[in-house]
């Protein structure tokens, strides 16, 4: 399943901003995306893959009003 980090990143800043109860799993989320950023950083995942996965691909971008 595919993650909106943007989103996430967001969503785990109010939680704990307004410390409401529902941190765990924003901070089992968080330590998620650290795990995927060592993968890249250490070789073992492109940033391609990251991005794909985070919801940070081209195909992502909001769509421009013609």
């Amino acid at each position: 399943m595919r993650v909106n980090a943007p989103n996430l990143l967001r969503q785990a800043a109010d939680c704990i901003e307004h410390r409401r109860s529902d941190t765990g799993a924003y901070a089992a989320m968080l330590r998620d995306l650290q795990a995927d950023l060592l993968l890249v950083r250490d070789g073992k995942r492109t940033w391609e893959e990251f991005a794909e996965f985070y919801c940070l691909a081209e195909r992502d971008r909001p769509k421009e009003a013609a």
